[in-house]
């Protein structure tokens, strides 16, 4: 039974984390129109892949339970994306 109520405290402390995340990436990401296909196609409000993860290493520095080892690896996995 401790085990159980425990367990659910850590679950609900990654979510409130996971929730503060989501929220700033959110107000942080910039929204923009992009054309597809030759310029045939153009999609409103919308991000890029790039945008999407620059934004979200901004997010994560300026969160204070994230530290900078592990940003640094998220960095490192996502850095073919910017080549």
């Amino acid at each position: 039974m401790i085990n159980k109520i425990s367990s659910l405290k850590i679950s609900n402390l990654y979510l409130l984390k996971w929730n503060e995340l989501v929220a700033g990436f959110r107000s942080k990401i910039e929204l923009k129109k992009y054309r597809r296909n030759y310029f045939t196609q153009t999609y409103e409000q919308c991000f890029t892949s790039i945008d999407a993860i620059n934004c979200l290493i901004n997010v994560l520095k300026s969160h204070p339970n994230f530290e900078t080892k592990q940003i640094e690896k998220f960095v490192k996995i996502f850095s073919f994306l910017n080549k």
